[in-house]
């Protein structure tokens, strides 16, 4: 993540380790071999530690949790195999500066395991 701090007009960049927990609710769509899926939720995401550049542990700067809501568009193969697009976007400010604003906003792409499909066969 970046961070510009209002007052100094700097950018930090920093690195957030944190655990999203979704509640997911989809949409399938039957197509070929396999689905089309939509999913929406909110989520709860846990940090569990942040540093910057120098390698220093910066957790006291940012709120230890945030929440928000979380998106996914993907294609899921009948054999439990898939590719997926999404995206998170944060809507409580992590920051316990009032100068600086920090919201988890996320892209991803990413290949789709269903373990439970893949390991009964």
């Amino acid at each position: 993540m970046e961070a510009k701090h209002t007052l100094e007009n700097n950018w930090s960049s920093y690195r957030r380790n944190a655990i999203d927990i979704p509640l997911n609710i989809a949409y399938n769509i039957t197509i070929g071999e396999g689905r089309i899926y939509l999913a929406a939720s909110p989520y709860y995401g846990i940090q569990m530690n942040v540093n910057n550049n120098d390698g220093k542990f910066y957790d006291a700067t940012t709120n230890p949790s945030d929440y928000g809501l979380g998106f996914n568009l993907g294609y899921k193969w009948n054999g439990g195999y898939g590719l997926f697009m999404g995206a998170n976007y944060g809507m409580k400010d992590m920051s316990v500066n009032e100068n600086v604003k920090l919201y988890n906003r996320t892209f991803n792409i990413g290949l789709r395991f269903d373990l439970h499909q893949i390991l009964k066969k």
